[in-house]
């Protein structure tokens, strides 16, 4: 028989009061272990409950009433135990700078991961019974970059509503129709990245201010034909907006062959990516490398907003005129009627030519600003480093002088007209904090184009139905002209969160492209918060 590996002669009598005693062999030492300590409401059982966390997060999901849950948070026992916890690495990106942002001028963007390449969502093992791999938009055997809005899609019973929605209103008892994608994900392409919206908010990027290489095309000066204190009548306008994209510019390819910046955009094109964690509806962007040079492209049934973008999606006819497709074009009519209508015959010569020769088109003013962006964090790869990047702003009206310059949008109200009624009584305020739930996203783009455009005023226009049962006629409710410093606060929009985001995808794109030419599309998926970058193949889109 062996001898015992500790001392029985220090072990304290049967006379000693009952307990520990002072000395506690080597062998049975605890070192380096943290110690919590317990109080006494926590239980025997609750000494290695490390699923307390997971419990709270499901019961917080099921709405539970935590309130019962005595001392939820309090830094002892078992509650302690899951703050010595490792967290788990993020498989496809990392935060450059995790720590706790500060009132200083921080950076933070995301990159790809090297040392672990991107899975790619196609080759998902599925399971029996499922019909898409996990966290992947369902295949739609269809010519490629068609939208399958025309299929109708399943209704969902007693659902919240799906995507964004900062201020949490739920719709829970209406029928709420799935989200059309807004394209067709094929077979040959492959899944790079899938960004969830809450790692988007926390991106950061300060950028210097822009160079302005040229200034284009004609402005008009803004006419207050609709600010007057009665509704008044919307005069149609056979004249259109033309959303040419960053690829057919003639001025961008002049730019782009000079060498001017490596990146090129549009201003309708980068405030939505800018703004792509308040988005609800689902979107796409192309992206293409030639010769060198980036372009970010938007297929042009994609460049128009949903009506009410956070707002449930009921499940209407297509024939009745608030079928969200009738909604959009409506849409598209009264703004561009209200632009138009809002030009004096007034007009100053920008110098440069116009990238919109179109006698049609509603005539607008362009700059060409050069953006700077700056390495978000420090690394030895060129590809994640400094990158110019040339913007396209539009110009919509200049108030006394040219370089006073304006932008002019306006909302539209179908459901009712009781806006006219609400600025008579002097509630202009209370109609716009309604707009701001419903249309968040567009506001908040609206509000990027102008910043980057370095405009300090927005006239907006809230347009309503004469009669709400017919998109025939419509009547300009009012006007209100909004300082654009203002509107950031009021939205709580982050110029330097855009910046972090647009050089985000820019790095990941540059490190799964490689040197040759490539094709990206960043794809915002339907009923759920989440960006999904494809690699396609070069020929799949004309631009």
């Amino acid at each position: 028989m062996s001898p015992l590996d500790f001392d029985v002669s220090k072990l304290p009598s049967i006379e000693d009061p009952w307990g520990p005693g002072s000395y506690t062999p080597n062998s049975l030492q605890f070192n380096g272990v943290p110690y919590a300590p317990f109080i006494k409401s926590d239980k025997l059982g609750k000494i290695a409950d490390w699923q307390s966390a997971r419990e709270d997060e499901q019961l917080s999901m099921k709405n539970s009433n935590l309130q019962k849950k005595r001392d939820q948070y309090h830094a002892y026992g078992a509650s302690a135990a899951k703050l010595f916890g490792a967290e788990t690495e993020e498989k496809g990106f990392s935060l450059v700078e995790n720590a706790a942002s500060s009132a200083g001028n921080k950076q933070a963007v995301l990159k790809g991961n090297r040392k672990r390449p991107f899975q790619n969502a196609n080759t998902v093992k599925k399971v029996p019974g499922q019909t898409a791999a996990p966290n992947q938009v369902p295949t739609i055997k269809k010519k490629v970059g068609s939208n399958p809005s025309a299929k109708k899609q399943p209704i969902v019973k007693n659902a919240a509503r799906w995507g964004n929605n900062r201020w949490g209103n739920r719709w829970n008892n209406e029928d709420v129709k799935l989200r059309d994608a807004s394209i067709t994900v094929d077979e040959t392409w492959t899944s790079v990245a899938e960004i969830e919206f809450n790692k988007l908010t926390k991106l950061n990027l300060d950028v210097g201010k822009p160079e302005v290489l040229s200034s284009n095309g004609t402005i008009h000066q803004y006419l207050k034909k609709y600010e007057t204190n009665t509704a008044t009548p919307l005069e149609p306008s056979i004249k259109t907006t033309f959303n040419q994209t960053t690829s057919n510019d003639p001025n961008v390819k002049s730019y782009a062959n000079k060498g001017e910046a490596k990146v090129f955009i549009t201003d309708a094109i980068i405030s939505q990516l800018m703004c792509a964690p308040r988005s609800a509806a689902s979107w796409d962007v192309i992206v293409t490398k030639k010769g060198g040079n980036i372009f970010f492209d938007k297929r042009e049934s994609t460049f128009h907003i949903p009506v009410n973008e956070n707002s449930p999606i009921t499940d209407v006819k297509e024939s009745d005129i608030n079928h969200p497709t009738k909604l959009e074009l409506e849409d598209i009519e009264v703004s561009n009627a209200f632009v138009d209508g809002s030009l004096a015959k007034n007009s100053v010569n920008l110098g440069g030519a116009s990238p919109i020769s179109s006698t049609a088109a509603i005539p607008k003013g362009y700059k060409y600003v050069k953006f700077e962006l700056p390495n978000g964090a420090s690394t030895d790869d060129d590809s994640q480093g400094s990158v110019s990047i040339l913007v396209r702003v539009a110009l919509d009206a200049y108030t006394y002088t040219a370089s006073s310059n304006v932008a002019i949008h306006s909302l539209l109200q179908y459901e009712s007209n009781d806006w006219r009624t609400k600025f008579n009584g002097g509630s202009q305020g209370n109609i716009f904090v309604d707009e701001m739930k419903k249309n968040n996203n567009k506001l908040s783009q609206w509000t990027m184009q102008s910043l980057l455009g370095g405009l300090n005023q927005i006239k907006l226009g809230f347009i309503t139905r004469e009669n709400p049962k017919s998109n025939a006629a419509h009547l300009v409710a009012g006007t209100m002209t909004s300082n654009v410093d203002i509107l950031c606060q009021q939205l709580k929009l982050s110029i330097n969160n855009g910046w972090g985001i647009v050089k985000s995808f820019i790095d990941i794109i540059e490190h799964e492209g490689g040197e040759e030419d490539y094709r990206f599309v960043i794809f915002k998926t339907p009923n759920s918060q989440k960006i999904i970058i494809y690699k396609v193949p070069f020929d799949s889109f004309d631009f």
